[in-house]
């Protein structure tokens, strides 16, 4: 929440700068030719604002391929774990609950510490399910 903030600060105070900039232009600039210089800036500020809306388009489609991505590799991550308990399952004796106990501490680690590390925006501990 806190960049959505400094984002907004930003946008707002740089607008504010540039309508007080207008307006000061505005006030102490000479009237005469100002027609022809509006339709000239009007041609100028309309490419401007096209250009703008190309690349906020591209921007949002790069965050939401990335936000995609992020989901398939989590589903992949645990279909790949029910996978492993599910062959663990298969496995005589010790080893198919050595498997399963294994498959589960990484389990708790994951949802227990990397999730809230990379809530809080820590680096995550990459020892997840290590013996």
């Amino acid at each position: 929440m806190h960049i959505y903030l400094i984002g907004a600060a930003w946008v707002v105070g740089i607008a504010l700068v540039a309508g007080l900039a207008a307006h000061l232009t505005r006030r102490f600039t000479e009237r005469d030719g100002r027609a022809e210089n509006n339709e000239s800036a009007g041609q100028v500020f309309t490419i401007v604002g096209g250009l703008h809306a190309v690349l906020i388009a591209f921007v949002l489609i790069g965050l939401f391929d990335s936000v995609g991505a992020a989901r398939d590799t989590s589903y992949q991550e645990a279909n790949s774990l029910v996978a492993t308990v599910w062959a663990g399952d298969e496995l005589p004796g010790t080893t198919g609950a050595r498997v399963r106990e294994l498959a589960m501490s990484y389990t708790h680690q994951v949802i227990n510490t990397e999730w809230s590390q990379m809530s809080s925006g820590a680096p995550v501990n990459t020892a997840a399910g290590t013996p």
